[in-house]
């Protein structure tokens, strides 16, 4: 009895890790609107403070947060 418990309790353990685990999202790579690898210096995107990985082309708020993006400037 006392093994089934603690399989029981291994199973649970488990099962409560794999559903707090992180996703991975493939949509992350559709966030970044933009490529900044093309760009010249002193050319202007626009990134979320708190997800680096949404950029766009113009001003707008972040789709996760709804954070306003700031203006950045190619170096």
């Amino acid at each position: 009895m006392k093994g089934l418990t603690i399989l029981s309790g291994i199973a649970i353990s488990l099962s409560i890790a794999a559903c707090s685990s992180p996703k991975t999202n493939s949509s992350d790579e559709k966030k970044t609107g933009i490529d900044t690898t093309a760009m010249k210096s002193g050319d202007v995107f626009y990134q979320c403070p708190m997800h680096p990985a949404v950029l766009s082309d113009k001003a707008g708020d972040c789709p996760d947060c709804g954070m306003p993006l700031e203006k950045m400037t190619k170096n």
